[in-house]
């Protein structure tokens, strides 16, 4: 090739690159053709939808459209800005939907997507022989603990119902449980032991031997560590080792919530603690629900509280991200923001109060789901699950109905339930 030509093939190539090169710059930075709002075929910046959900194996649909994945996470780029209706979709699950905006050169996120189970797998804990009425959760979610009328029983919720089941009619417990019904079950930190209560006394069942290792009356006993339990007595307090089943006195200030309570008496100006429920945040704040069913956030470092509702709150759960608080009367939901969530969408403030969900019917019970973005309710004899983004409308679904419910709890990736006559296990997230 002559030197005039080489000299023309580069002279070329420049003129390519220099056409080209900026329409490469500008579809990387997510430039794209498309129209206005005339029509008129213009460079239009594009935006991102990303997605996030559990189970992962479901089907992505975008304004009806299939798309070719079908495995979360999603990331569907080169979105020009507008509204589109966005759908997981998978067999035999509820649907989730909703309508996102996408903005130019903005991610919109929606990462806390959870998809439930139609015919969720449920399978029923006790035997004909026994009707729970009162039941616990080990701390580590792998022991349950029920009383019926009859009997105490412990269940290894690891391993098969069969395999598990521990009958304990012919032991100590079984017989004062005959005699006495059991009031309340309280599982050491290390998830060894309980803590019952009776009509007439408190006692320690250790769950390897089998049997109560101590009977004590008391005031409010509680777990001051896995091995001890503090109580107060004819007017002292008494600290019980419940492995040597020593016991001596002790003083109010070993209280686990003896310095926080101390805090809140002084803060308010009151003694009488009774029928308030405390719960520490930071070593600064708490929230407090008193007597009189009002729900206060207290920062020491302020000099008033601030008073979050007024109107009958029956009980409230601090996230377990521990970012936001979930309370709730009979008829209302609400999600109380303790910091700004400025990481995810849809962004939230300190402070911010979402009423999440209002009902006709009685709401019973209102408890967090492990993703600390879905709320599960009790709602008249329905379990229903509620998602926290608002954006749109927010996804419901009724994950169990037809049951007489009158308690839940929830566990990882399961919920336990019971009715009138039994107690159920039904699984949430099942395994991929």
């Amino acid at each position: 090739m002559s030197r005039l030509s080489r000299i023309i093939a580069l002279i070329i190539c420049v003129i390519i690159f220099a056409c080209t090169a900026p329409a490469v710059v500008l579809y990387a930075k997510g430039y794209r053709l498309g129209k206005d709002n005339q029509d008129n075929i213009n460079v239009v910046q594009t935006g991102t939808i990303f997605l996030r959900s559990m189970p992962k194996q479901v089907e992505l649909l975008i304004n009806n459209k299939n798309q070719e994945s079908n495995k979360a996470p999603f990331k569907i780029n080169g979105l020009e800005p507008g509204e589109y209706h966005v759908q997981l979709v998978k067999s035999e699950y509820h649907s989730w939907q909703k309508t996102l905006l996408v903005k130019a050169q903005i991610v919109t996120k929606a990462e806390n997507i959870l998809l439930l189970p139609k015919k969720p797998e449920q399978t029923k804990l006790n035997s004909t022989m026994h009707q729970p009425y009162l039941y616990a959760l080990s701390f580590d979610n792998k022991t349950l603990a029920y009383a019926s009328a009859k009997s105490l029983v412990i269940l290894d919720l690891t391993k098969t119902q069969t395999e598990s089941t521990k009958n304990l009619e012919n032991t100590e417990p079984i017989s004062l449980a005959l005699k006495e019904k059991i009031q309340q079950i309280i599982f050491s930190f290390n998830n060894k032991n309980l803590l019952i209560k009776t009509a007439v006394d408190w006692q320690v069942f250790n769950i390897e031997q089998e049997q109560i290792i101590k009977k004590f009356r008391a005031k409010n006993p509680q777990w001051l560590n896995s091995q001890e339990i503090i109580y107060f007595n004819n007017n002292h307090f008494y600290t019980l080792d419940v492995l040597s089943g020593a016991t001596e006195q002790s003083r109010e200030d070993n209280l686990p919530n003896y310095e926080i309570e101390q805090k809140v008496r002084k803060f308010l100006n009151i003694f009488d603690l009774d029928n308030f429920k405390i719960k520490s945040l930071s070593q600064d704040r708490v929230l407090v629900l008193d007597k009189n069913k009002n729900l206060y956030l207290i920062d020491f470092n302020h000099d008033l509280p601030v008073l979050i509702l007024d109107q009958d709150i029956i009980d409230f759960h601090v996230a377990p991200d521990n970012k936001k608080a979930l309370f709730y009367d009979s008829k209302n939901t609400y999600i109380y923001y303790l910091e700004n969530i400025l990481d995810r969408d849809p962004q939230k403030k300190e402070s911010d109060l979402d009423l999440i969900y209002q009902s006709d019917n009685e709401i019973k019970q209102a408890l967090w789901y492990k993703t600390s973005e879905h709320v599960v309710f009790l709602e008249k004899n329905n379990i229903i699950f509620i998602e926290l983004d608002k954006r749109d409308s927010r996804n419901k679904v009724e994950f169990i109905f037809g049951h007489d419910t009158q308690q839940i709890i929830s566990a990882d990736k399961k919920l336990y339930y019971l009715d009138n006559k039994n107690l159920f296990e039904a699984v949430v997230e099942e395994k991929e």
